[in-house]
C-alpha cells in the first residue's frame, strides 16, 4: 500500500466490484478512456480477479485509488504494458467524477510514479490523453510528463476522429524533481 496526503493505492478487492462498475458506466467518465463500452458486473468481477494474476505475472500493476480519510473507492491506477527489457510502462488512471479537480488522479499519478520508478525500477513511463481531455494532460503534465508526441485522428469516438497525445518521464527527470 502506498501512501499520499488524500490517497491511498491499494489492490482491488472483490468488495470494490459495484463501485467499479458504476464507474465504468458512466459515460461522462468512459469517454476519456480505451474501454468505453458498458461493462457488465460479471465482467468487472473477471477484470478485478484478474489484476492480482497480471500483477503476479509482472504484466501490469493495477491499484484501487482509495479516500485516506473515508476509505472509499474513488479510482484506478495502473502500469501497464510493462517491458521488463526496456524498463518501460504506461500509466493509466481513473477517477471518479465527484472527485475531479480534487486533486486525488495527481497524487495517485505521483505514488504511481514512486511506485513504478522506486519498486519497480523502470527507466520510463508514458502515458496518453485524447487531445480534447484537457484534464488527464494537465495532471499528467503536473507530476512532471513532458508532451513527447501526437497521433493524428489516433481515435474514433462518438462519430469523429480524435488526436492522441502521448506523454513521458523518464527515471532521471522524476528523480531530479524529487530533489527539488
Amino acid at each position: 500500500m502506498f501512501e499520499g496526503d488524500k490517497v491511498k493505492l491499494r489492490g482491488f478487492e472483490k468488495e470494490d466490484v459495484d463501485v467499479a462498475h458504476e464507474a465504468m458506466n458512466n459515460p461522462e467518465m468512459t469517454q476519456y478512456l480505451r474501454m468505453f463500452r458498458p461493462f457488465s458486473k460479471g465482467e468487472e468481477e473477471e477484470w478485478i480477479e484478474g489484476t492480482w494474476e497480471r500483477m503476479q505475472d509482472g504484466e501490469a500493476y493495477c491499484f484501487a485509488v482509495v479516500e485516506k480519510s473515508s476509505g472509499d473507492l474513488v479510482g484506478s491506477a495502473s502500469l501497464t504494458d510493462v517491458d521488463d527489457v526496456n524498463r518501460s510502462a504506461e500509466l493509466g488512471i481513473w477517477i471518479k467524477e465527484e472527485y475531479w479537480g480534487k486533486g486525488y488522479g495527481t497524487e495517485a499519478e505521483k505514488l504511481l510514479l514512486k511506485y513504478g520508478f522506486e519498486e519497480l525500477n523502470l527507466h520510463s513511463i508514458r502515458g496518453r490523453a485524447y487531445e480534447s481531455n484537457k484534464r488527464s494532460k494537465r495532471v499528467m503534465e503536473k507530476v512532471g510528463m513532458k508532451e513527447v508526441g501526437k497521433l493524428r485522428d489516433g481515435i474514433y469516438r462518438h462519430g469523429e476522429y480524435h488526436d492522441i497525445i502521448y506523454l513521458d518521464i523518464l527515471k532521471e527527470e522524476w528523480e531530479k524533481m524529487q530533489e527539488e
